[in-house]
């Protein structure tokens, strides 16, 4: 259910704005109640050329590439909070999600 609605969200997110950067979050997240702050603020210290961020984690499966005062550089993390892809990547990911084999029980989750 969760690879499906996943992909179904960058599908139509893809149709009605090829344009706009995706915001995917779980449905019980809690902002902080100065979230436009401090996300405006990772914005600025973030390279230019991120493609996916991944909000919040609970665990990494493999450490860090980099490790920074503002965020992580990291390749495989655990129950994440929620994640934005860039504009340009969205159907790239979508493609990539409709092509995986959907056995056994792994699934796709924020």
């Amino acid at each position: 259910a969760c690879y499906a609605s996943h992909l179904a969200i960058l599908r139509e997110a893809y149709q009605k704005c090829p344009t706009c950067d995706l915001m995917v979050y779980e449905d019980d997240v809690i902002f902080a109640p100065n979230f436009k702050q401090r996300w405006e603020h990772l914005l600025s210290k973030l390279p230019s050329d991120w493609d996916i961020i991944r909000i919040g984690a609970q665990s990494q499966w493999t450490p860090p590439f980099a490790v920074t005062p503002d965020y992580l550089y990291s390749s495989a993390v655990a129950n994440t909070w929620g994640y934005v892809v860039r504009a340009a990547k969205v159907k790239i990911l979508a493609d990539l999600l409709a092509g995986m084999p959907v056995k056994g029980s792994w699934g796709v989750d924020a």
